[in-house]
């Protein structure tokens, strides 16, 4: 069934005037003031002498808030996956302890003289010549002197270290 056009007119002109009276009301809700004190609309015939002041205070205590964020930045998700996997990872196994560093020693060769064994150590351009109970440069202290081995401690970190003399000759 066709709507006749005088009857379309008539219920848009309707539909019209509800929206401008949804309008306006909506308007004065933003305002703040109740709908009496609303300054009349001059019409055209009317001369108005006084102006309008517009108190700019105002806009700033409309209620609604600056946005979250900027709205046209680039977004990537692997950004998000990567912090998830960050929070939700296990962590991280505690540092190993410290470490004595390698023996800096070269074997030259051993005296044994009336059963006491003397070794002969290099390390860069110095020799040492050392005895159970001796210390090397403040660093490394002589525990005990086989005809195999040497047992020495770093003393920064009292740890024992072992250097093969090669067996017996």
């Amino acid at each position: 069934m066709a709507m006749r056009p005088r009857a379309r007119w008539l219920l848009l002109g309707v539909a019209l005037v509800l929206t401008l009276v949804g309008a306006r009301l909506v308007g004065r809700e933003d305002e703040g003031l109740p709908p009496a004190a609303t300054p009349a609309r001059a019409t055209a015939g009317d001369r108005v002498d006084e102006r309008l002041e517009l108190d700019l205070d105002r806009l700033a205590g409309r209620k609604g808030g600056a946005p979250a964020g900027d709205p046209f930045r680039a977004f990537s998700w692997q950004s998000v996956v990567e912090a998830e996997a960050r929070k939700n990872a296990p962590p991280p196994p505690p540092p190993r302890p410290p470490q004595a560093p390698p023996l800096p020693f070269t074997y030259m060769g051993k005296l044994i003289e009336e059963g006491r064994i003397v070794v002969f150590l290099t390390q860069g351009d110095r020799n040492y010549i050392v005895r159970q109970g001796d210390t090397i440069d403040g660093t490394y202290r002589v525990d005990a002197v086989t005809e195999e081995s040497l047992s020495l401690t770093y003393l920064p970190l009292k740890q024992k270290q072992q250097f093969d003399l090669g067996g017996a000759q």
